[in-house]
């Protein structure tokens, strides 16, 4: 006589869970690495849109001091990116723009020269233009696992890529 097998055996049960715990753990990473991705994005998307205004108030000539404007200057410095006239006075902001597990650094501070907007630097007490093939980097790092690397240029005429 024929028994009907009703249930599961053991080694059965141990195939469905392993493939399940696999599945299970494989999409955690990818969504750790999704989130990862997501908020190295929106840094990016921050710090151009702060180093996007700082030219627009170069350009614009907007100086909260009164004052001549000659350029407007922007710098990182502890995750803060900030911006003032003339590289004194009165700031146009300071924000707080690397969440933790973010790095920010760049390469040199970057000065928007006025009515034109373009990349100028000090060279001995007077502001000179940037060579034409001359580009400032921002980079922006996130470690948790992921290890992407974001970069952010900005030419000598200004334009951020």
């Amino acid at each position: 006589m024929r028994e009907d097998k009703k249930g599961f055996t053991l080694i059965e049960l141990l195939v469905a869970t392993t493939v399940f715990i696999v599945l299970v753990l494989g999409t955690l990473v990818y969504i750790n690495n999704f989130n990862s991705r997501q908020k190295l994005a929106s840094v990016r998307q921050e710090i151009v849109s702060y180093v996007r205004m700082a030219r627009n108030y170069a350009v614009s000539l907007q100086n909260p001091d009164g004052d001549e404007l000659r350029y407007v200057k922007v710098d990182f410095e502890d995750g803060l990116i900030k911006a003032w006239p003339n590289g004194v006075g009165t700031t146009y902001f300071a924000k707080d723009v690397s969440p933790a597990g973010v790095a920010v650094a760049m390469d040199t501070d970057l000065w928007f020269s006025a009515y034109e907007g373009k990349l100028v630097r000090w060279d001995n007490g007077e502001l000179v233009p940037v060579d034409a093939n001359e580009v400032a980097t921002i980079t922006i790092a996130i470690g948790q696992g992921v290890g992407e690397t974001m970069i952010i240029k900005i030419n000598a005429s200004g334009l951020i890529n």
